[in-house]
């Protein structure tokens, strides 16, 4: 039997066959949510305050395999302190539920790697993978885990640094691209030089030792 293709982090309300992390939004109804799902504020929509902001998270924890998608983006114009306080916010909520982080990070690699030793003891998963080799190596001593899809992998840049990902940390997305997540693994399957279907049980024994 065929073990289920893995979309990480989704934005697709589609139901599927495969297993697929829907990201949600804080104040949505959970039965109306497909699961497995992720909750988070987004740093797009971080100029809020943290007050209570637990207590916002509460009917979700019970619900949700992860937390996210949250993180740092400094290509916006939310000032990245406003954006520092809410994520630090939600990476003790998630410290303290042992929740992994779907993490949203944007010419924001120097912020993150300020703050991810403070919060060693968190799993993060970097959606939408796509930094320098550099910064792959300074984020590999820790618990982190990379996700990407057809945006990273079209570009050469992309399917080099996929090659340079641990099998055991890898994973694929469609997040909002419309994109079948077996196209993602296709595109993942050629740039790393290995059968797809070794690529799906591979990325599905991540997500079962992960979640």
């Amino acid at each position: 039997m065929e073990v289920p293709f893995v979309d990480i982090h989704s934005h697709n309300k589609c139901r599927s066959s495969n297993i697929t992390v829907t990201s949600a939004f804080l104040g949505e109804n959970i039965a109306e949510i497909q699961k497995p799902f992720s909750i988070g504020i987004h740093p797009w929509h971080s100029d809020i305050s943290t007050s209570n902001l637990e207590l916002k998270f509460s009917p979700y924890l019970d619900e949700i395999v992860a937390l996210g998608e949250i993180g740092l983006d400094r290509a916006i114009k939310i000032p990245i302190s406003k954006q520092t306080k809410i994520f630090l916010a939600q990476l003790d909520i998630a410290k303290k539920h042992s929740l992994p982080v779907m993490i949203h990070c944007v010419k924001a690699y120097s912020d993150m790697l300020a703050i991810i030793p403070k919060y060693k003891k968190i799993t993060y998963i970097f959606h939408g993978f796509y930094a320098s080799q550099q910064i792959l190596r300074c984020l590999l001593p820790y618990n982190t885990f990379f996700s990407m899809g057809i945006r990273e992998l079209q570009r050469s840049k992309g399917t080099t640094l996929i090659r340079s990902i641990p099998a055991n940390r890898l994973f694929l997305e469609t997040d909002e691209s419309g994109t079948e997540i077996e196209d993602v693994y296709t595109l993942a399957s050629k740039a790393i030089s290995i059968d797809i279907k070794v690529l799906r049980e591979q990325l599905y024994n991540n997500y079962t030792n992960l979640f």
